[in-house]
């Protein structure tokens, strides 16, 4: 089976959540380790996919072009 892989940027990226996934053997990225710190939401998902990571973020009032709460 293979690794749950997950990046998280800086609106998703609390010690509490990160230290959570990585005790569950997670391979959790934050932004912060990736140097993505204040970047826009396109370059956090590009930078995500080019990794094989899943993307996390918590930014709800201002969700990604392109993509539908549907």
């Amino acid at each position: 089976m293979s690794q749950i892989r997950m990046y998280l940027d800086e609106d998703a990226m609390r010690r509490s959540l990160v230290f959570g996934l990585r005790a569950r053997s997670v391979d959790a990225l934050t932004a912060l380790e990736a140097e993505m710190v204040n970047r826009d939401d396109q370059e956090h998902l590009a930078g995500a996919t080019a990794s094989g990571s899943s993307s996390r973020n918590s930014n709800v009032t201002q969700p990604a072009r392109g993509f539908s709460g549907s």
